[in-house]
C-alpha cells in the first residue's frame, strides 16, 4: 500500500515544529561532537542522528506490527477497525498540533511511561559518551532514541495507527528527518535556526495546520464511508423484509 504524501509531510511537519524541543534534549551531544569543528566530528554527529532515526523507524514498525496484530483479530467484533483507528490518529494529530503551538502541553505527560526504560538504558549511553567512531556514534543515537519525549511517544502512537510495519516505520523516520536539519546545525553552530524555531507565530502557524490536519484525517474517511454504511444497512433491511 502506497504511504500518503500528506501523511508523511505532516510527519516531517511534526519533527521540523518539534526541533526546538529536540534541541533541548539532544542537541548538548550534537553541539559536544561539533566542538573542535572537524569533519571527523561532524560526520559522528551525523551518525549518531542517523542511529536517532533508525531507533524511531524501528520502534514505528514494531507498533505496527503490533496494532496489526491486534487489528486482525478485532476485525470480524469491530468492522469499522480501520476507520476508528484513523479517527484516533487523526485526534493525536490534533494533539500534537495543540502541543506545537503551545497551547496544550498535556504530551508531556507520555514522558512519564519511558523513564523506566530509560533508566535501564542511560548506563549504557553513558558508555559512549563521547563517541569515538562512527559506529559507537551510531548506538549512542539509537540508544538516545528512547529518551522519554512526549512528542516522540506521541508521534509513535499516531505512527502506530497506519497498523502496517512498512507504513509505520516511514512515518516515525519522516518524523526523525524532521527533526535533522536543527539537531545538524546546532552541531555547526547553528542556534539561530533555534531562535527561528521558537517564534510564537511560526510554532501557532504550524501548530493551526497540524490541527486543520488531525481534523481532516478524523473526520474524512466516516465522511467517505458514510454512504456505504448507509447502503449497507438498507441491504441488511431489505433481506431482512
Amino acid at each position: 500500500m502506497a504511504i500518503e504524501t500528506l501523511s508523511l509531510g505532516a510527519a516531517l511537519l511534526m519533527g521540523a515544529m518539534g526541533s526546538a524541543h529536540c534541541i533541548g534534549m539532544c542537541g548538548g551531544i550534537g553541539a559536544a561532537l561539533g566542538a573542535a569543528s572537524s569533519r571527523h566530528n561532524y560526520w559522528l554527529a551525523i551518525c549518531y542522528n542517523l542511529g536517532r532515526i533508525g531507533c524511531y523507524a524501528l520502534l514505528g514498525a514494531l507498533a505496527g506490527v503490533t496494532v496489526s496484530l491486534f487489528g486482525a483479530a478485532l476485525h470480524g467484533v469491530v468492522p469499522q477497525l480501520g476507520l476508528w483507528l484513523r479517527g484516533l490518529a487523526g485526534v493525536l494529530v490534533v494533539a500534537m498540533g495543540l502541543y506545537v503551538s503551545g497551547w496544550w502541553l498535556g504530551l508531556r505527560h507520555l514522558e512519564a511511561f519511558g523513564g523506566a526504560l530509560w533508566r535501564r538504558v542511560r548506563p549504557f549511553a553513558n558508555t559512549l559518551l563521547p563517541p569515538r567512531h562512527p559506529g559507537a556514534a551510531l548506538l549512542l543515537g539509537a540508544a538516545w532514541g528512547l529518551l522519554p519525549c512526549g512528542l516522540v511517544y506521541s508521534s509513535l502512537s499516531w505512527a502506530a495507527t497506519a497498523a502496517d510495519p512498512l507504513r509505520s516505520a516511514a512515518l516515525m523516520a519522516a518524523f526523525g528527518a524532521g527533526t535533522l536539519p536543527a539537531l545538524l546545525l546546532t552541531t555547526v553552530g547553528g542556534r539561530g535556526l533555534q531562535r527561528h524555531l521558537q517564534q510564537p507565530w511560526l510554532r501557532r502557524s504550524a501548530g493551526v495546520l497540524l490541527i486543520t490536519l488531525g481534523v481532516a484525517t478524523a473526520v474524512l474517511p466516516w465522511l467517505h464511508a458514510l454512504p456505504g454504511l448507509h447502503n449497507g444497512d438498507a441491504t441488511h433491511h431489505h433481506h431482512g423484509t
